[in-house]
């Protein structure tokens, strides 16, 4: 009979990992889109931006976007787009990202697990961060957002394809590979019900 309580914590941890991990690795996800949207025209990219003013009634006012600019002033990196979109125990622009080796490209396991790390050494919830945070966007609901994403992604990828060169391609390829790892934590939080 004792080992019930400990299991019951056990489970509920895992519970609370899962969780965290899966939102930290949608943030890895959000950061590869981030990459892969750099292959279009300026004009034309919707993902790193957020809304200066987002209205009750929905949109964000006088389509005012922020876009997110590094510390160099040109593109984000992983652990700045992850401030960016807000909801960090701190602001120090370092430790959210772990490059594979030999690449500028995200490990994204250890890259979400140093994010999560992040959060737990501060005991912050991970939250999951708002699509007018993120995207242009005119509904800020995160099955929207999801829907909007894979739309342009697809768009870039049909228009890219002929021509895509081997860096661009393990981006794509890459993207994929934390889709699935997305679907096997949330998987893990929610055990039979997905």
């Amino acid at each position: 009979m004792r080992s019930y309580p400990v299991v019951l914590v056990l489970y509920l941890a895992a519970l609370v990992w899962a969780g965290g991990y899966q939102g930290c690795m949608e943030r890895v996800h959000l950061y590869e889109a981030y990459q892969i949207d750099e292959f279009n025209a300026p004009a034309d990219r919707i993902v790193g931006f957020k809304c200066r003013r987002w209205l009750a009634t929905g949109g964000c006012q006088d389509d005012d976007w922020i876009e997110c600019r590094g510390r160099n002033g040109g593109r984000c990196t992983f652990d700045e787009l992850v401030i960016f979109i807000s909801l960090v125990p701190d602001r120090n622009a370092n430790g959210y990202s772990v490059l594979k080796p030999g690449t500028n490209r995200l490990d994204q396991r250890p890259s979400a697990l140093a994010c999560y790390q992040r959060y737990f050494a501060r005991n912050t919830p991970i939250r999951n961060f708002h699509p007018k945070d993120c995207i242009k966007t005119d509904v800020d609901e995160f099955n929207d957002y999801i829907k909007r994403l894979s739309e342009h992604l697809n768009r870039t990828y049909a228009r890219l394809r002929p021509t895509l060169t081997p860096a661009q391609n393990a981006l794509y390829s890459d993207l994929e590979y934390t889709q699935d790892r997305i679907i096997e934590a949330r998987a893990g939080d929610h055990g039979p019900y997905v």
